[in-house]
């Protein structure tokens, strides 16, 4: 339990330094509400309420909590007054394409409306690009004897095309506003 005992002592072990408060709070792996939307949201906001409290009285910087994929729950938690309850906004879009990128951008920089924020999880959905068998592969870094040349080829082709969209969705970001952005490979 986040009690308010708690974040003062983590604020005092984290003096001075940048913390995110949280992770996906409107995943149920993450954060346990029985609400949903921007109940689980207001729910959410009595834990970042106590922690930016917290760690402001020890000279840290906030990075909000942020919620994955939709920019609903986005919505919400500015609802809720998020912005006003840490120092940089955050969001985890994990798009399918770069069509989907560039609309959670827009989405997430017009309801961020100037705050500074980031994105501390950002990825491609790689389903759309490698099969199961292709993905293995590559996370073996070599090819397999018992793969064809072609097979190999085509998801290297795969790999190369997943990272054109990936450079292309950093370039999204950088116009969108965002501050910064931490990738998690496949």
């Amino acid at each position: 339990e986040h009690t308010e005992a708690w974040w003062v002592a983590l604020a005092k072990a984290a003096r001075g330094m940048h913390v995110e408060v949280g992770n996906e709070f409107n995943l149920p792996k993450y954060f346990e509400s029985a609400n949903s939307g921007r109940a689980r949201a207001a729910d959410w906001m009595e834990i970042q309420r106590a922690a930016y409290k917290a760690l402001k009285a020890e000279g840290c910087i906030v990075v909000g909590n942020a919620p994955a994929t939709h920019t609903s729950d986005l919505q919400h938690l500015f609802d809720e007054g998020y912005l006003d309850h840490c120092d940089y906004a955050n969001y985890h879009p994990y798009p399918r394409s770069l069509a989907e990128a560039r609309q959670r951008f827009r989405d997430a920089a017009r309801i961020f409306a100037g705050k500074p924020w980031l994105m501390t999880e950002l990825n491609l959905d790689f389903r759309n690009y490698f099969t199961d068998e292709q993905r293995a592969m590559l996370f073996n870094r070599k090819k397999p004897e018992s793969v064809s040349n072609a097979a190999w080829a085509d998801a290297l082709a795969a790999q190369r095309r997943h990272a054109n969209d990936l450079a292309d969705m950093l370039r999204l970001d950088n116009e969108s506003g965002c501050s910064g952005y931490a990738y998690y490979p496949i």
